[in-house]
């Protein structure tokens, strides 16, 4: 199975055309990243894929934007159950689902308003944008911290906590969109832990079982998460509450030149895709 990797540090503006790119069109200005775009034509995304634009955005770990004001206008309760909510939440993760009428704090962080970085420059914040174009049910791997050296990280399931230790530590989401219909998609997302070195290990491919090189790698189903979102709608995926070893501190949460910091990955449905059969030059 192909998988794409977004690494955040080198994340680029929008690729390929896009429905509405305008959206984020502030956000990226509001970076010093001109000097990445690219200097030769996007090339064109399959008319059956779906197109996702991630989003990463990054201020001070207690700027009271990131850790409470988005998520009091936005939708945690319909994002995902009762009983996964907790789950994650117990995890330090926060889930959310949001409308394309984006609400105030949505747009501040994402540059979109007057009061947003670009005119604040001086509130140390940075946005980051790539869009993927993924054929449904195949999966892409999300770079959201790391390389880390060492890492501790502790999971709580069913009552019970698990501390692990790692080393050369990649804190990564798996995200698979499926495309449903009328414009809709969900979005499969699982945290994993990639760790070790890399080296040429068994793995599953579409046609069976490989050697590929790659690290080892640490799951907890229970962690897994979906969101059903239709054309132009977003998720958000960011740290809760909980101590710093949590999956969710550890993903969202690091120090850069002795300051805490924290992140928000959003996601926005560009395209949903068509079915095959629903290409017009077919008989």
């Amino acid at each position: 199975m192909r998988r794409a990797v977004l690494w955040f540090a080198c994340a680029v503006a929008c690729a390929g055309p896009t429905t509405g790119c305008a959206l984020f069109t502030a956000s990226e200005t509001a970076t010093p990243t001109e000097w990445l775009r690219p200097t030769l034509p996007p090339l064109r995304s399959a008319a059956d894929a779906v197109q996702l634009q991630v989003v990463f955005v990054e201020r001070p770990a207690d700027d009271p934007a990131m850790q409470q004001l988005v998520w009091q206008e936005v939708d945690q309760v319909g994002a995902t159950p009762p009983a996964v909510r907790s789950v994650l939440a117990d995890n330090g993760l926060r889930v959310a689902q949001c409308g394309s009428n984006l609400p105030p704090t949505l747009q501040n962080l994402l540059g979109l308003s007057a009061e947003g970085p670009a005119a604040r420059p001086a509130d140390h914040s940075t946005t980051r944008s790539h869009q993927l174009s993924l054929p449904s049910g195949q999966d892409s791997e999300v770079l959201v911290n790391g390389p880390l050296e060492h890492c501790r990280v502790r999971f709580v399931l069913n009552g019970q906590q698990e501390i692990l230790e790692f080393e050369q530590t990649r804190c990564v989401l798996r995200i698979k969109p499926i495309r449903l219909q009328d414009g809709w998609v969900k979005l499969e997302i699982a945290p994993e832990i990639h760790h070790g070195e890399s080296r040429l290990r068994h793995a599953s491919t579409a046609e069976g079982w490989a050697f590929r090189p790659g690290q080892l790698t640490e799951v907890r189903h229970a962690l897994k998460f979906q969101l059903t979102l239709n054309t132009g709608e977003l998720a958000l995926v960011g740290a809760g509450d909980g101590p710093t070893d949590t999956v969710g501190q550890r993903f969202f949460r690091h120090d850069q030149d002795g300051q805490a910091r924290q992140r928000l990955l959003v996601i926005r449905v560009v395209h949903a895709g068509r079915e095959p059969s629903d290409d017009p030059r077919q008989p």
